[in-house]
Order: structure tokens, then C-alpha cells, then sequence
């Protein structure tokens, strides 16, 4: 039975929260350590940059899931935390997804380490109305957290997980990177192996991307100009890919992206939001949005966020109809298992795939690089492993007609 919501624009809201413990070494987001003054600035900033934020109409608009990401948001106070996520679902309410039954059914998550959570601090999160948890692993070999600057250890993430469990939490996942400094394959099984024993109900495995200007990066970079090389090479990080998506699919777990795994019904709505090119909403510093044909970002100063100067945006851009059409198939393709649909595409712009893809498409589907069911066109294993290039492929021309 077709749901009200399902007629609506699907939103989503991003909140920044850009405080962490100590920066990991492979880190290029914008987040560092701050004092407790600074963050009780920042959090009364948050506030009223949602307060300012514009009111959606109800019956255009649905709010399907918000997303506390940093930093490490379980870092601060956790009545904090509370306090903003009471005002978003205050100023949003006319939005709010609800069940058949008037309930809300969004997807509200938060990102933690490991190292900073407490049974009071999850018991908070779920009666502010949380009901996800993204823990942010990385690995469960103890000498690896330490290569990659996590201040937490497997112990600590055991700990955090029984208590998410025993207060209530059922929708959690495990954040995990492989092709990190020292790992083996076999290494990178037993993360694996020792997480799935946990039976999470989502996994992200992400390999390790040495950002310039990290600590890490530049430590590798003198090693390897030294002839050491620690990272594993491209043949071991394809295998320790490989490996991931069969180890998971042997354990239940629904490969529905590139990177990311579910068991049944657990899909994270929030990320599907920006495959699937959806609007979102995003707070705090740095924070980006994609709303009415426009992207932005939030000013990336602390001091002027702090001051209230919501209204200077960084990257500001106007979306043409080729960038929205363009980011339709290369952002849905990240879908590995359902890809992009033809239909929806027809009825987003008004024009017929084949008639602007269609020659990229069957390139790709005679190089069996691509497949095409039902209406529906998806990357093969054999496209995964060159998924840049063809997602490349597919961008439009800014002079195309």
C-alpha cells in the first residue's frame, strides 16, 4: 500500500557536529579538539542556524532522516546533542515521516567512537529520539587503530557496543577500512570475522585514502620515498575488496552500494538520500546543502559560525539541468544492486535516458560493464573495479544540448 510520504519531495538533514578527542592521523575533515566554552558556542549557534532555516512546506516536503556526523559527535555533552535535535524536530515537524498509525518512522543517527560513549550518554540519545548508531571502528587489530590515530582499542568498541545494545539500540553500524598500514588479508578477515560475530545490522567498508596534508599521508609518503612500503598494494587491496563483499553476503548482508552492506530492511535511509539525488539540509560548520537547484556550503570559520554569519556560504552553485541529470546516474550507480531506473529518470527530467545516455550506456553493457534488467541499469562486478572511469563517462558537457 502506497504511503503518503511516497508523494512527497523526501529531505533529509545533516548536522555537523566538528569536535573530536584527538584528529586521526588519515583525517581531512573539518574537525578538531575545542575547550568546553567553545563547544557550548557552537551549540547555541546550531540552534538558532536551525531556527533561521527555512520552514518546508508539509505538504511538499518529508522528512525522512537526519544524520549527526563530525567529528565525533559523541565527543560532547550528550544534553546537548539532545537539545539540538529537539529543536530540528521542533522546527521541522510539519515534515516529520510518519507510519500509518501518525508515528514517526524517520532514521535518525549519530556517528561515535568508540572510546566515548557511556551508558548514560546512549540512554540520552535514545529519549531524544535517536534510533541509529554509527560506530566508527575502522579495525578490530588493536596495532592497526593505533597506525591509522584512533584513540580507542577493540575492548573499547565491545564495551560500546553491549551497552548500545542493552539500552535499546537496534539499528547499528560499523564503520571499517581496509588497505591501512600494516594490514594483512588475513588480518582484515578477522576484522571481519570478529565484527560479523557481533551481527551489527549494517557495515561500511571503506578502503583508506591518503588525504594530502594528513599526518599519515606525509609519514607514508618519507617511508616510501625510503623504500618502505607498509600499505598494501593494489592486487591486496582488491583481494581484501573482494573478500568483504563475499564474506558478507555469506553472513546475510545485502551489498547496496559500493561500499556499504545491510541486513534486510536496514538499508540507511539517510545515505540512500544522496545516491538517490534527494534534497538535504545541512547545519553547522562546513556543513553542505542541496536545496531548489542550489548547492551550498556553511562558512568553514569557526569564529564567524560562532558569530552568527550563517548567511556567507562557500561554493554556492546553481545546479543545471545537466548537473542534476548527470548526478542521477553517476551518484546511482553507486547502487550496485538496484542502479539507476530508466522511468525514474524519464519522469525526474522530462526526457528519455537513452536519448542523453544511451550511447555511454551500451558502451559500458557490451563491455559487460554494466547491466541492463527491467528498465533498470546497474554496475557488474567487472564495472566496480572501474567505476570512476564510468561514472566519469557520464557527466555531461556544460554546452550540451
Amino acid at each position: 500500500m502506497m504511503n503518503n510520504n511516497d508523494l512527497k519531495k523526501q529531505i533529509g538533514m545533516y548536522v555537523h557536529i566538528p569536535f573530536c578527542i584527538q584528529k586521526c592521523r588519515y583525517c581531512d575533515f573539518l574537525s578538531a579538539p575545542a575547550d568546553k566554552l567553545t563547544r557550548q558556542k557552537y551549540i547555541k549557534a546550531l540552534i538558532e542556524e536551525i531556527r533561521r532555516a527555512p520552514v518546508l512546506l508539509g505538504d511538499e516536503y518529508v522528512m525522512k532522516s537526519v544524520f549527526f556526523g563530525g567529528g565525533t559527535p559523541s565527543a560532547i555533552d550528550a544534553q546537548m546533542i539532545a537539545e539540538v535535535l529537539r529543536e530540528l524536530l521542533i522546527h521541522f515537524k510539519e515534515i516529520i515521516a510518519k507510519d500509518e498509525y501518525g508515528n514517526s518512522c524517520m532514521e535518525i543517527s549519530i556517528e561515535c567512537n568508540p572510546g566515548t560513549v557511556t551508558k548514560e550518554k546512549l540512554e540520552i540519545y535514545k529519549s531524544a529520539g535517536f534510533n541509529r548508531i554509527s560506530f566508527g571502528l575502522q579495525s578490530a587489530n588493536d596495532h592497526e587503530l593505533k597506525e591509522i590515530g584512533r584513540i580507542h582499542s577493540w575492548k573499547d568498541f565491545l564495551d560500546g557496543y553491549g551497552l548500545t545494545r542493552s539500552v535499546g539500540f537496534d539499528n547499528i553500524n560499523v564503520d571499517l577500512m581496509f588497505g591501512l598500514p600494516g594490514q594483512t588479508v588475513e588480518s582484515w578477515k578477522s576484522t571481519l570475522e570478529s565484527v560479523c560475530a557481533l551481527k551489527p545490522s549494517h557495515i561500511s567498508a571503506y578502503s583508506l585514502i591518503l588525504e594530502e596534508g594528513t599526518s599519515l599521508a606525509s609519514q607514508i609518503e618519507k617511508e616510501e620515498d625510503s623504500g618502505i612500503y607498509r600499505l598494501p598494494d593494489e592486487e591486496t587491496e582488491r583481494e581484501m575488496y573482494y573478500y568483504v563483499c563475499r564474506y558478507l553476503d555469506s553472513q546475510g548482508y545485502e551489498q547496496y552500494e559500493i561500499s556499504n552492506f545491510a541486513m534486510p530492511n536496514r538499508k540507511s535511509l539517510h545515505n540512500l538520500s544522496y545516491w538517490e539525488c534527494r534534497e538535504y539540509l545541512g547545519f553547522g560548520i562546513g556543513a553542505a546543502s542541496n536545496f531548489k537547484d542550489m548547492r551550498y556550503k556553511n562558512t568553514s570559520s569557526l569564529q564567524k559560525y560562532i558569530n552568527l554569519e550563517f548567511d556567507e556560504k562557500e561554493e554556492l552553485e546553481h545546479l543545471s539541468e545537466n548537473d542534476r541529470m548527470s548526478e542521477f546516474v553517476f551518484l546511482g550507480l553507486r547502487k550496485t544492486g538496484d542502479g539507476i531506473s530508466k522511468a525514474e529518470f524519464e519522469e525526474r527530467f522530462g526526457v528519455k535516458f537513452d536519448d542523453i545516455f544511451g550511447d555511454v550506456a551500451k558502451k559500458y553493457i557490451d563491455e559487460q560493464m554494466l547491466s541492463e534488467n527491467n528498465g533498470r541499469i546497474a554496475l557488474t562486478r567487472r564495472g566496480i573495479d572501474v567505476s570512476n572511469v564510468i561514472m566519469a563517462d557520464f557527466i555531461l558537457d556544460k554546452n550540451f544540448t
